[in-house]
């Protein structure tokens, strides 16, 4: 994974889906036989109101960014909301002139 993460935060879609992953693995008490459906609504797969919220709050903790709850509440697949914070992250990063943004 060699250039996906800096500081241990992922930088691509690819490494934000697998820590995604393990971050929603350790709320919803998934079975080592089982795993998380990166195409799955995250609804489908155990994640209620509160498990979101949890969620939120390690998330925005990990990724020093905010997230809002409506991006962990929607119909998203762990793809989709990887996608989310990917942008989000990249819209940080313009922010604290750490890039440049491309429309």
């Amino acid at each position: 994974m060699k250039g996906e993460t800096v500081s241990g935060i992922p930088t691509t879609p690819q490494a934000m889906e697998s820590f995604l992953c393990r971050n929603l693995a350790t709320y919803l008490d998934i079975p080592p036989a089982h795993r998380i459906h990166r195409d799955r609504p995250l609804y489908s797969q155990g994640v209620d109101s509160l498990t979101a919220l949890a969620l939120q709050r390690r998330l925005e903790r990990a990724l020093r960014i905010p997230v809002p709850a409506s991006a962990l509440l929607r119909e998203n697949s762990v793809s989709e909301l990887a996608a989310v914070l990917a942008d989000l992250m990249r819209r940080s990063t313009v922010a604290q002139g750490g890039g440049t943004a491309a429309a």
